[in-house]
């Protein structure tokens, strides 16, 4: 039982007002504010240095509208390099066909033609490399300024709440850590995180069957390319003179495309679990989170706290 503190009544303890007067009851246990953010900073600061470009820490504090812009960022820096080396490519190509093909000195009209498109392309990749530098650029710095501010203890998530801890080894309670180890999953890792080894190790399997099924595309888009043989040389005639692309080499840009994509992912599955292991926030088969070095566990034999299967 509690008293009304407006007319001294006595009331039950989970009623919300006075039943006599109908004054509002406080609660008792007064909410505690705090600006500390839940996420930590080792997470943010690793996510920083090695996806900063893409904006993964921005995405893991909650900052959507800053990570989308630093994934355009990143889309625009590699479409300009792509156009620029494209370019460059054609105006290769080219050049390598006058010197095979044609004969300045007989005035022939192909000549000035293809003399034009090599100055074009010229142009061209001078442009796409100078807009490509500039995204880069930009993005870099962007990255590089939250990294460091990050660092200093300065950075804040989403809700405006500071990132002042670095990990949760302080937090976590007994029935919720893992029996792994998070330095045996963070350097698994970081030396074979492409091949999902630390996935292995922690029992996600699914996980790491995806991983391998990566690696399985990169060497069987790559032996494809082997054995397509592509000439790049015809490739880039075609395009220069209005001729059709060879199906081959159609093929051969297709199994490169699908090559650096498997890539790309793998590597960015890769890092990601990297950082979050790291940053003690991997968690197990069991949705137990991996937090502590049982070689200096604080708190206790973690074994003990992990259900038999």
């Amino acid at each position: 039982m509690k008293l009304c503190p407006k007319c001294g009544t006595a009331i039950c303890e989970d009623e919300e007002s006075c039943s006599f007067c109908g004054e509002k009851i406080p609660d008792a246990s007064p909410v505690i504010k705090t600006d500390e953010s839940k996420k930590t900073r080792i997470t943010a600061l690793l996510l920083g240095i090695f996806l900063g470009n893409a904006g993964a820490h921005d995405f893991y504090l909650g900052k959507k509208v800053r990570g989308i812009i630093h994934v355009i960022f990143t889309f625009l820096t590699i479409g300009m390099n792509t156009a620029s080396k494209f370019f460059e490519e054609l105006q290769d190509s080219a050049i390598s066909f006058y010197f095979r093909n044609l004969d300045p000195c007989k005035g022939d009209e192909a000549f000035s033609y293809l003399s034009s498109y090599i100055l074009s392309f010229m142009d061209y990749k001078q442009i796409f490399h100078r807009i490509y530098l500039v995204f880069l650029i930009i993005n870099t710095i962007w990255a590089i300024i939250e990294i460091i501010i990050i660092w200093s203890g300065a950075g804040k998530d989403s809700d405006g709440f500071k990132l002042t801890k670095w990990n949760h080894k302080d937090e976590v309670k007994k029935e919720d850590v893992s029996a792994k180890s998070n330095t045996t999953t963070a350097v698994l890792g970081f030396f074979l995180g492409g091949l999902g080894v630390q996935n292995f190790y922690c029992g996600r399997i699914k996980k790491a069957l995806l991983q391998l099924l990566l690696v399985f595309t990169i060497f069987a888009a790559a032996y494809g390319i082997t054995m397509t043989k592509p000439d790049l040389n015809s490739f880039y005639e075609a395009i220069i003179f209005n001729k059709k692309i060879p199906s081959i080499s159609i093929l051969s840009f297709l199994l490169y495309f699908i090559m650096g994509a498997s890539f790309i992912v793998s590597r960015i599955i890769a890092i990601v679990d990297f950082t979050y292991a790291a940053g003690g926030l991997y968690k197990d088969s069991y949705g137990k989170l991996i937090t502590i070095d049982h070689k200096k566990n604080p708190l206790g034999d973690a074994k003990t706290a992990l259900p038999k299967p």
